[in-house]
């Protein structure tokens, strides 16, 4: 089931143990790889002549989150950079990271690898290894050969690659390691859900969720927390904050969820918006205790009394968008019914201020038939 969805060579070694490898000599195999995280900025990545490219600011990860043992090879190509991520967490804070001239964790560097002058003169067709296996730490850049020791609490993430302004280009990606415990349950136990829903033919596809640490960025003073069935909460500060959820762009969606409302505090529902785009348009449903209201860049209407809203205890919602329509339910109950005029498509955030306000148990659903859908952000040229 979960390797129906990849297009690299990818293959378990019985148990949790799994090998993945990309040659990238076919262009769709950059379909498997997530770019993030979104608030770094934008990178550009393709996949031609034998080799992944990519130029920008940004990364890629492979969608499977790995614990304990993880080993990576890369094969770099003509433009040998970048950093490469052990156990990322999803927003490109890795456990283990190395760019040829040390490695590092999450708050300090571990050990320095080659003088510069030697990591100056790295060449196409360098190769670099990367583990973790036990208690240590092992790489080899080239014939240079490097252990230390694996600091504590390392052990669980993704495996990502980074271009921070320099282009970079990778020949070949192995990855070899044994897939997280929770991480395949939850995966697993959704794609089972989706099969029902398209043999039912229900109205809603499911395309999205936070039972994962994909798909979400979070940006601004927002605490993430885990809830039950591996879902997760995001409460908010004693500020602002928001977390954009995944990378595509939708159209036509409907949301599901739980909501809770501290005294002055209030949550906003951002959709259809381009958040690297400071003047972007949106569509923005806020809500506050005993009232709601819909927003956008050019419009805001007065709030409106919502009494079902209420501060202290755990709502459920549903928020809907369809077309030039925007409908909330609270509870089973329609607090909201409204058009608007906004843009056609974009990416879906959640907004919290104030402190003790959270949205969680999220789960988004593209409306059937499906609308179209930019499906990766590389190929929005234009912006």
């Amino acid at each position: 089931m979960l390797l129906d969805r990849l297009k690299g060579a990818v293959r378990f070694l019985g148990g949790m143990k799994v090998r993945a490898l990309y040659e990238f000599n076919n262009p769709r195999e950059l379909e498997d790889w997530f770019e993030y995280p979104l608030a770094a900025g934008r990178c550009r990545w393709n996949v031609g002549d034998g080799s992944l490219a990519g130029e920008g600011r940004g990364g890629i990860r492979f969608p499977w989150r790995f614990s304990s043992t993880l080993h990576v090879r890369v094969v770099y190509g003509k433009r040998p950079d970048g950093r490469l991520h052990l156990f990322d967490d999803g927003n490109g804070q890795a456990q283990i990271a190395t760019d040829f001239r040390g490695i590092y964790t999450a708050d300090s560097e571990v050990v320095s690898l080659l003088p510069w002058r030697k990591w100056k003169n790295i060449q196409e067709g360098t190769t670099v290894d990367l583990g973790i296996r036990g208690q240590a730490i092992s790489i080899k850049v080239g014939e240079f050969d490097y252990q230390a020791e694996k600091p504590a609490g390392v052990g669980e993430g993704y495996v990502g690659i980074m271009c921070w302004e320099k282009p970079v280009s990778i020949d070949r990606i192995e990855i070899q390691g044994t897939l997280d415990p929770d991480w395949m349950k939850t995966e697993i136990a959704w794609l089972t859900m989706i099969r029902a829903v398209k043999r039912k033919r229900n109205q809603f596809l499911p395309i999205a969720r936070t039972d994962t640490d994909f798909p979400w960025t979070r940006m601004g003073n927002v605490h993430v927390e885990k809830g039950k069935a591996g879902s997760y909460i995001f409460r908010s500060g004693d500020d602002f904050g928001v977390v954009i959820i995944g990378s595509r762009w939708w159209t036509d969606y409907s949301i599901k969820g739980s909501l809770y409302l501290s005294p002055g505090t209030s949550i906003g529902l951002r959709g259809r918006w381009e958040p690297r785009i400071l003047s972007s348009n949106f569509v923005q449903c806020d809500f506050a205790p005993g009232k709601i209201r819909l927003s956008s860049r050019t419009f805001r209407q007065n709030w409106t009394e919502a009494p079902s809203i209420e501060s202290g205890r755990s709502l459920k919602f549903q928020l809907t968008w369809f077309k030039k329509t925007l409908t909330v339910d609270i509870d089973g109950e329609q607090v909201l019914h409204s058009t608007f005029e906004g843009p056609p498509r974009g990416n879906l955030a959640v907004q919290l201020r104030g402190e003790g306000a959270r949205v969680g148990g999220m789960e988004i659903r593209l409306l059937s038939p499906p609308v179209t859908v930019v499906p990766r952000l590389k190929k929005l040229d234009g912006f």
